[in-house]
């Protein structure tokens, strides 16, 4: 492991106590000063997968690595540089959701960046930094500060979600940078964000000279595009795709310059024999010519990090997660993808939909506001009180209940539908309602329990993360058919020895949470060659309810997931979904072949439940389109 020291007590600028650049900036007095032994010198150490990426340092920069391999210090690491050596630039922090910006990745950036030394409200702001501070602003201001991070070198980051149309146009951006890359629309991306990547002129009043530019007569052409590797840059980092729409942006590897980062690694091999290399005049300026030029991506699996993780570490993961997915988000490995399967009709683009990001913000705005009292230095290094207003990431960050999810109708009924087994108890939840026009399912979210956590466990943390509907007198829908009544002699998804039907501990525990609850028994199960057309039939818009699937990946990727890998046979009642790898499972046989329980097809069959309940049941026991002995009549009905 390598480490990279700073200290309190550095006299530099703020951004100066940051980490530098591996290799020394030809500048002897700062040379000097980063060798000195400090008083109360921290350290921040850097795993082999942390420091390979910082040394290439390349323009373009694409990063697959498995759990635990720093990816968020990685991210924090790379804002932190490119805000102190490209002064006054805009850029952009890429996220799927406004909510998934404020909850998960910003925060988690935040303490990143203050664990290299950066206090937010002294080093960084959000939100416009008060005028007293005298702070020099980007070269394009801002016309709305509500989603803007900026630093006391004046460079500001922008967070913009993805799930909005054209949520860049009109911007011209110095770099960006995005955590889990997966979720993204990559294509969205290429088409929009990447063309407003580029040069912007600068007056020369602006005061932005040296080195980092190239002077014209009256103008500065950027900063120099072509010493300059953080300018123009783009870094993703993700953990491995795991559905056809995730890996679109893992096909960036196959363009990465081969013979330009070829040559960069010589030159680091020869700069690590003989660091004097770094003084000799155009070593440094050749190599950042050639980083600026390059493309490079990166596969690390968690293994990079065992010194931090421990070997113990690793054990536990091999327990409990099955060999596929252990590969896959432990070792980096690819995963192959189902390119065809029983939803056949699904497609990623069209079932899918985000809530709205306007609507979020002005809920964060609204609720999560909080007004700091920081100390913060002023553009002469000066410290300065100062009192503003930002969103505060400590509650965004320990949000856990739906209060937040502004696609749920407070009008309207939730409702839901299980799968019930030993080792995993899932429930899928939507709501019936106008969407576009037409009568649509909305899948809100899809909920898991894994090994002793079963059907108890399962609806309480449902009732604990609904608790906001629940309050407020919203309603549940609960649709079961005759598996749900098999508990009472296999009690295998019930937690304790009590022999109950797997329905009635459902009702049992939503009345216990105090939640109003209409069951709704749909009788047996579809027969396998009608239940094939109609989900064909409603995945092709030709039968109602349409399906939307909530796309944010904290609330339906693994049903996403399942959806997109779920296979299918032939069988003797017609296609019906291929379970062989779930067999292998169940088993415990380690094999190439078991996968994740959660992208299993069992919670395809609660979401298939909930679909059929929603066509048929409309009305909970008022029934729409007829049951008769179990069976589904006038199945085709065009929308």
């Amino acid at each position: 492991m390598s480490r990279v020291g700073f200290s309190d007590n550095d006299s530099d600028a703020a951004l100066g106590r940051m980490l530098p650049l591996a290799e020394p900036t030809g500048d002897a007095d700062e040379e000097e000063r980063e060798e000195k032994e400090l008083p109360n010198q921290r350290y921040i150490y850097e795993n082999e997968a942390q420091s390979k990426r910082r040394r290439y340092r390349c323009r373009e920069t694409y990063e697959v690595a498995g759990r635990g391999t720093g990816k968020t210090t990685d991210i924090a690491e790379h804002v932190k540089e490119t805000s102190l050596r490209i002064p006054r630039s805009s850029n952009v922090f890429l996220g799927c959701s406004i909510k998934q910006l404020y909850i998960k990745t910003w925060p988690a950036v935040v303490k990143g960046l203050e664990m290299m030394g950066l206090v937010e409200g002294r080093d960084f702001m959000r939100q416009r930094p008060p005028a007293k501070l005298h702070w020099p602003l980007p070269l394009s201001k801002p016309r709305s500060w509500e989603n803007v991070t900026i630093f006391n070198t004046g460079a500001c980051w922008y967070s913009i979600s993805m799930a909005v149309r054209a949520s860049v146009n009109g911007m011209t951006l110095s770099s960006a940078a995005a955590d889990e890359t997966r979720y993204l629309p990559f294509l969205k991306m290429k088409e929009e964000l990447f063309p407003a990547i580029r040069p912007e002129l600068i007056s020369k009043g602006s005061g932005l000279m040296g080195d980092g530019f190239r002077n014209t007569a009256k103008y500065t052409f950027g900063y120099n595009v072509d010493y300059n590797p953080l300018y123009l840059s783009k870094f993703f980092v993700s953990d491995p795709s795991i559905t056809q729409k995730q890996a679109l942006w893992e096909q960036e590897e196959q363009t990465q310059t081969d013979d330009i980062n070829h040559e960069i690694d010589l030159m680091l091999a020869e700069a690590d024999e003989m660091p004097e290399l770094w003084h000799v005049d155009g070593f440094l300026k050749r190599i950042n010519e050639l980083r600026c030029k390059s493309k490079i991506f990166f596969r690390f699996s968690s293994l990079s990090n065992i010194e931090i993780l421990g070997e113990e570490w690793f054990r536990t993961m091999r327990r409990t997660l099955p060999p596929l997915m252990y590969n896959i988000q432990i070792l980096g490995q690819r995963k192959g993808l189902a390119r065809d399967g029983y939803y056949c009709n699904y497609d990623s683009e069209l079932h899918t939909y985000h809530q709205s990001d306007l609507a979020v913000m002005d809920k964060l705005l609204s609720d999560y506001t909080t007004r700091y009292s920081r100390t913060a230095l002023d553009q002469a290094n000066n410290p300065t009180a100062v009192e503003y207003d930002a969103i505060d990431l400590t509650r965004t960050s320990l949000v856990n209940d739906c209060s937040l999810d502004l696609d749920i109708d407070y009008e309207l009924p939730i409702r839901i539908a299980l799968d019930y087994n030993a080792n995993l108890n899932c429930v899928v939840i939507g709501q019936l309602r106008k969407f576009e026009g037409r009568e649509t399912l909305m899948v809100l979210k899809s909920m898991f329990t894994m090994n002793e956590q079963k059907i108890r466990a399962l609806i309480r943390n449902m009732c604990r993360y609904y608790r906001p509907f629940i309050d407020r007198g919203g309603d549940f829908i609960y649709y079961y058919d005759s598996t749900a009544k098999q508990g009472a002699s296999l009690a295998y998804a019930v937690e304790g020895a009590k022999a109950q039907n797997f329905n009635d501990v459902v009702i049992e525990e939503l009345r216990r949470a105090r939640a109003s609850v209409t069951p709704v028994d749909i009788g047996s199960p579809m027969k396998h060659n009608q239940k094939f057309q109609f989900i064909c039939d409603v995945f092709s818009f030709q039968q109602g309810p349409a399906v939307r699937i909530n796309a944010d990946e904290d609330r339906n990727e693994y049903l996403i997931t399942a959806i997109e890998n779920c296979a299918c046979e032939q069988g003797p009642n017609g296609i019906r979904k291929y379970k062989g790898g779930e067999k292998l499972h169940a088993k415990g046989e380690g094999t190439e072949g078991s996968i994740d329980p959660r992208t299993r097809s069992d919670v395809t069959d609660a979401f298939d439940t909930l679909l059929i309940g929603c066509r048929f049941f409309t009305n909970g026991n008022k029934t729409i389109g007829g049951r008769l002995r179990g069976r589904y009549h006038n199945l085709i009905i065009p929308h």
